[in-house]
């Protein structure tokens, strides 16, 4: 009995390995991998969380019609949001999000988020 769990053991890990060689793999030849796309909800999060927060804190202005205050405002509306999605919350409550608006600003203000 223990033989047969060591050595199921053993094959798991080596078909974890062969699957983490295979995502590194299609990362380094395309840019992404299959894992990435089993929540791509949570992978474009992951990646606009970070870059959201430090376009905020460098400041570099705010759309023509809004003010600094209200430009802040809707930045925070936007990282509410992409930091609700990274919770386990977020598939829970998916219909009845009380986060949306973020979303919805990010949609409308997307072309206001150069550097």
């Amino acid at each position: 009995m223990l033989k047969k769990k060591l050595i199921l053991k053993i094959k798991n890990k080596i078909r974890n390995l062969y699957s983490n060689l295979k995502f590194i793999s299609q990362k380094f030849n395309r840019g992404f991998s299959e894992n990435d796309m089993w929540s791509l909800d949570d992978t474009i999060a992951r990646f606009i969380l970070p870059r959201l927060k430090f376009f905020k804190e460098v400041k570099s202005g705010c759309p023509s019609d809004l003010t600094e205050e209200q430009w802040n405002e809707i930045l925070d509306e936007m990282i509410k949001y992409f930091e609700y999605v990274l919770t386990e919350d977020y598939y829970i409550l998916l219909q009845d999000d009380p986060n949306r608006k973020g979303l919805e600003l990010f949609c409308k203000y997307f072309e206001h988020l150069w550097y």
